[in-house]
């Protein structure tokens, strides 16, 4: 369960209407980026969390419309930029 972004954002974010189908994938594959971070020791307080919400929406919306691709530089550094100066 997600706890840097809610659905809603996740969706509007993502300009995903009400296609459950497609809110389904957006909801796993922002799910499974949230964890990716949180595997990476960055951490999810009040301090990191809109930057943290940013790089978990920029990244689902990627892999959304570019399924498969490597992640764009622009995502990359905001992930290390979190990384490394939270």
């Amino acid at each position: 369960m997600m706890n840097s972004v809610t659905p809603e954002e996740l969706y509007l974010y993502c300009r995903i209407d009400d296609v459950e189908e497609q809110q389904r994938l957006a909801y796993s594959i922002a799910d499974a980026k949230e964890a990716y971070l949180l595997r990476q020791n960055i951490p999810l307080n009040d301090s990191t969390r809109e930057r943290f919400a940013l790089c978990v929406k920029a990244w689902t919306l990627h892999e959304l419309d570019h399924p498969g691709e490597a992640t764009p530089q622009g995502i990359r550094e905001k992930i290390n930029d979190l990384k490394f100066n939270h």
